[in-house]
Parts: structure tokens; C-alpha cells; sequence
């Protein structure tokens, strides 16, 4: 289910399950906990143009409604707060599948991608990081 809303800088792809609250960090059936998200939680991340990104959304939607792939969120614009000028598409996953959901994404034209654990995207975004930028 691709949910589309005009005023997110997002655009979402996810099982209708999620709005029944539950969770999309999965593994196997069992919902992870705090620690496993850290340590096996990532994403992979790829660009592309809004054309391109809105067809893989929807040749991925069918593996979000069949679980294999737990959930995909991609921009609407380019972040400009971290200087890109193409849109990111990012593929949630646990490492564990990691290889079996880049396999998919290869199916579909994904060429060229990067491994984004939670773990590194949160050390990222803290006071100092990469993504965060720092204070003058």
C-alpha cells in the first residue's frame, strides 16, 4: 500500500497491517526488540529521479503486501539539508534478509546501493554526526 500524502516529505509504502498497529520491524514472525533493532535493523538505500523511485514503489509494493519486504519510504524532493540533488529510496529490512531483499531490488533495475544499518543511521543523526552537522 503506497500511502502518498502531499504535505510529508515522504511517500510510504506499507502493509495495511501497519494502521492496525502492528509493527514493521520483523524477523522471521516475531517482532524485534529495542536491541535487535540496533543490532540488525538497516535499510538499503538507493537514488534515482521521482519517476523512477514512484515505479519501483509500485513493482515493490506486492513483496510490502507479501511481508517479504517490511517497509519502503523514499522523498518526494531531494533533501537539500544533506546537499543531494536526487531523490533516496530506502528498503527496510533486517540484515538477516539483507541479501534476499537486494536480490529483489536487482530484479527490478536497482543497480547501485548502500547498506545502512539503524545502528549507523542513528550515530549519523546525533549532535556532531554526519547528517546532523555541526554548531557554529
Amino acid at each position: 500500500m503506497i500511502l502518498d500524502e502531499p504535505d510529508s516529505h515522504f511517500i510510504f509504502v506499507f502493509h495495511p497491517k501497519i494502521f492496525e498497529g502492528k509493527k514493521y520491524t520483523v524477523y522471521e514472525g516475531r517482532e524485534l526488540t529495542n536491541g535487535e533493532v540496533l543490532k540488525y535493523w538497516g535499510k538499503w538505500i538507493f537514488f534515482g529521479d521521482k519517476s523512477q523511485l514512484d515505479e519501483w514503489a509500485r513493482k515493490l509494493d506486492r513483496y510490502v503486501e507479501d511481508e517479504t519486504i517490511p517497509c519502503i519510504k523514499y522523498d518526494r524532493i531531494p533533501p537539500a539539508n544533506l546537499g543531494l540533488t536526487e531523490l533516496v529510496m530506502m528498503v527496510y529490512c533486517d540484515k538477516r534478509k539483507s541479501e534476499e531483499i537486494w536480490q529483489i531490488l536487482q530484479q527490478h533495475g536497482v543497480k547501485i546501493k548502500a547498506w545502512v544499518s539503524e545502528w549507523e543511521t542513528m550515530e549519523m543523526w546525533k549532535p556532531g554526526g554526519g547528517a546532523f552537522g555541526t554548531v557554529d
